[in-house]
């Protein structure tokens, strides 16, 4: 279960940092939105969907604010990641020596924060009950079984 929780937080975190990349629709979306819109969105559904206790959103809070405050940086480079990457899909050929360097920087910036992320997950989980954690453990095979897995 462990391994489940850390492979969704990741995951999070990395379409997280995919939709800050530069998605800016014409329609209002918390997807594309600040990532502070985002965390605010996340946090009100733990509380809805777990029944959180006022102790329990002081710690998730706390985390949302950790965790917002380390990837702050990741968010400043929105734009610039968002004009290399359409400077080359714009470009004539596609330089696969610059696409690789490109996405190498991006892992390496991600591979830095697996750590915090995973310390920030074990966080979480430590303050969740055992009916909490079974609530995202069932949501986990819900979500799986959408996929056709």
């Amino acid at each position: 279960m462990a391994r489940r929780l850390i492979a969704f937080t990741v995951a999070f975190a990395a379409l997280s940092v995919i939709a800050a990349a530069g998605c800016k629709p014409p329609y209002k979306s918390v997807i594309c939105g600040p990532p502070e819109e985002r965390a605010e969105v996340i946090v009100k559904k733990l509380k809805r969907d777990l029944n959180l206790t006022d102790e329990q959103m002081v710690q998730v809070n706390r985390i949302k604010d950790e965790i917002l405050a380390r990837t702050k940086p990741l968010d400043n480079e929105r734009d610039a990641v968002f004009q290399e990457v359409l400077s080359m899909v714009r470009s004539e050929k596609l330089d696969k020596r610059r696409v690789m360097e490109f996405a190498m920087k991006r892992d390496a910036k991600m591979k830095e924060l697996k750590p915090f992320f995973i310390e920030k997950l074990v966080e979480f989980h430590n303050i969740l009950t055992p009916e909490q954690r079974e609530k995202i453990a069932s949501r986990m095979e819900k979500c799986r079984k959408w996929c056709g897995r």
